[in-house]
């Protein structure tokens, strides 16, 4: 593997030396050749990598600067090898010392611009949520099971509301490990093989977890912090989240983390549990939660949270 990923990294500019760029949950095939960012996408994933090439190009060309750059290599904007797909973007330096949490009401600016660069209205799009639906629960690991059914319900009892609200193009994965605070002051958000059309606020309610640990497992953020996102993001938008908007956006969370959990264990991955449990503790908090639209309220004084 180190050979090929020195052919390909030539092939789009790249240098040495080759540094593996591992995530949370491991080493991610994405590695780092100088002021390259390489990622191999294997099997199924190969679809997600042709869509994320095309989703930065957009960006690109609709003048939005908090996405990296793709690259072009010798054969185009991605090439394939040994029946794996790579693809390659700019390298963004992070600023030590100063993880992208600290940012979190330019986060929500930053989500602003995004939602609009492709807004309402476009008939016929479908949402993600409606594949909750096919949600297997007989599957979900032991002991999680009744949190996640709960969830379902309190999802499902929404559908109609959720997939009602404002849409535009979403990232569909934000969270502080994807979000860069790079040198100039210049906020990157990475990783946008899930983007899509969707329904907006699905992108601030995967800020409800927004950190992973080590282990992969997930940490919950305080009213504080997720204050300080919705107010960036109602600073900058020129259409601000409704009041029905922030109303559901725990039940936005949800579903998101729902999502996440089905497709996990399409995919079989031993990550299911880990999932599992964090959905658990969003139903145990927005069996909680105020139903006021104010952002202070969105979230849980009476449970501790890892992230204020």
């Amino acid at each position: 593997m180190d050979g090929d990923v020195g052919r390909i990294a030539a092939r789009f500019g790249g240098s040495p030396p080759i540094t593996p760029l591992a995530g949370p949950w491991g080493h991610s095939g994405v590695f780092r050749a100088g002021a390259v960012v390489l990622k191999c996408w294997r099997g199924p994933r190969r679809e997600r990598g042709l869509v994320e090439t095309a989703q930065l190009r957009s960006l690109r060309a609709a003048g939005f600067a908090s996405a990296p750059a793709p690259v072009a290599g010798r054969g185009g904007w991605w090439e394939y090898h040994r029946d794996v797909l790579w693809t390659a973007q700019e390298y963004v330096e992070p600023v030590p010392g100063r993880p992208a949490g600290t940012a979190a009401a330019r986060i929500g600016a930053v989500l602003a611009r995004l939602h609009a660069t492709e807004p309402d209205p476009r008939p016929g799009d479908r949402s993600r949520i409606d594949d909750l639906a096919g949600l297997d629960l007989a599957a979900v690991p032991a002991g999680h099971a009744p949190a996640v059914a709960a969830a379902l319900r309190h999802v499902l009892d929404r559908r109609a509301e959720l997939t009602g609200l404002p849409r535009g193009r979403v990232h569909g994965d934000v969270n502080f490990d994807n979000a860069i605070l790079g040198r100039g002051g210049r906020l990157v958000l990475i990783d946008w093989e899930f983007t899509r059309r969707d329904v907006r606020v699905l992108d601030l309610a995967t800020l409800l977890a927004p950190k992973r640990r080590p282990d992969g497992s997930f940490r919950t953020a305080g009213p504080a912090l997720i204050a300080r996102i919705v107010a960036g993001y109602q600073a900058a938008a020129a259409e601000p989240l409704g009041p029905d908007e922030l109303r559901l956006l725990p039940a936005a969370a949800l579903a998101h983390y729902l999502l996440v959990l089905r497709d996990v264990l399409a995919a079989g991955s031993p990550y299911a549990a880990v999932v599992a449990a964090a959905v658990a503790e969003l139903q145990a908090r927005t069996v909680f939660m105020s139903s006021s639209t104010r952002a202070s309220s969105i979230g849980l004084a009476a449970r501790p949270s890892t992230l204020k």
